[in-house]
């Protein structure tokens, strides 16, 4: 096969679980008791849409931009220093570079997140064959996979 496309999130590496308790974590920070399905509520919308959900929602003093911008502290924190690889996620793709793939990375999460994880994790040379394709917009979309 000529090139293999891959999620990061939940695939690669594993950060689903901190995707799924950020608003509720978030939430809990400012003294509110979040309902256990927030997560489910939210997760149609990119970060920037969900703050400004939770701002009206839970009726809170920060602006949005303010959540969104707190939120992505947390994940920035969370992908600079814990985030791990997924097992055989890194063999797999040395393997496949040095049968000459060409490897496609499709995520919704902004590369500003990514980048010092994929440093820290060892696969920013692998990420130089990468073709990094897509938003949340185009995620869900097979149109991904041709403009891979």
């Amino acid at each position: 096969m000529k090139g293999y496309c891959f999620d990061l999130d939940g695939t690669l590496i594993d950060s689903m679980w901190v995707w799924d308790r950020l608003p509720y974590d978030y939430l809990l920070s400012k003294g509110i008791n979040p309902p256990e399905n927030i997560r489910e509520q939210l997760k149609p919308y990119s970060l920037k849409e969900a703050s400004s959900i939770i701002k009206e929602e839970f009726n809170l003093k920060e602006s949005a931009d303010e959540i969104n911008f707190e939120m992505e502290n947390i994940l920035k924190r969370f992908y600079e220093n814990n985030v791990e690889l997924k097992d055989g996620a890194l063999e797999l793709l040395q393997y496949l570079k040095a049968n000459g793939s060409t490897l496609c990375l499709a995520t919704a999460t902004e590369e500003k997140l990514l980048l010092p994880a994929i440093k820290r994790l060892g696969f920013m040379s692998i990420l130089i064959s990468f073709k990094l394709v897509a938003t949340l917009d185009l995620k869900n979309m097979t149109s991904i996979f041709l403009k891979s």
